[in-house]
């Protein structure tokens, strides 16, 4: 295993803007913080050098001017976001717009993970309109949701309805759980 990163080695992430494989020469991992995303979720992905710079405002150049050696917490980053326009637009950006781009340029060998980067404030709908990711289709997602609980609610009223008038009555532990994830389901589908 060599020591250093060979910069023509293509890597098996695509980039975020062109979605294209991205060699190391020209990674960037790119990790986005949502104003509503809690600081232990990351969503992480990588682009070109190119492409990220493609993308920027004349005014907003990519610096990398904070070493970060890999280790939890991350650096502070509010000095590049804080009162800074959108370094896509340009426009001022409301706190519940804003989303955090931190921009990491690999250094160091390949074992031991240490980033130059810095934070790119956004407006969210100026990422969306030039990222080549795939969003799934919500009412796609929420009629497969409800049909999956219509199923479970069926099986869970099966086992559910005594079968004799004897069975009318449920004791113990075991009746109670029953008894609430039907109305968890029944409530999900109200």
């Amino acid at each position: 295993m060599p020591r250093q990163r060979d910069p023509n080695f293509t890597t098996g992430h695509l980039c975020r803007f062109c979605g294209e494989l991205v060699p190391w020469g020209t990674i960037l991992r790119l990790i986005r913080v949502d104003p509503d995303t809690p600081g232990f979720m990351l969503n992480e992905s990588a682009c070109h050098t190119e492409c990220l710079e493609r993308h920027l405002r004349p005014g907003a150049p990519l610096t990398f001017h904070r070493h970060w050696e890999g280790r939890a917490p991350m650096l502070d980053d509010s000095a590049d976001v804080d009162g800074k326009p959108c370094a896509f637009c340009g426009k001022a950006i409301a706190p519940p717009e804003l989303v955090r781009l931190r921009v990491q340029k690999p250094v160091g060998p390949v074992k031991q993970p240490k980033f130059d980067e810095q934070t790119l404030p956004l407006h969210f709908d100026c990422l969306a309109a030039v990222s080549n990711t795939i969003v799934p289709d919500p009412s796609r997602r929420a009629r497969a949701s409800t049909r999956r609980n219509s199923k479970k609610l069926q099986a869970l009223r099966r086992v559910l309805t005594p079968h004799r008038p004897t069975e009318a009555v449920w004791t113990g532990a075991r009746a109670l759980v029953r008894f609430r994830a039907l109305n968890r389901l029944e409530n999900c589908n109200a």
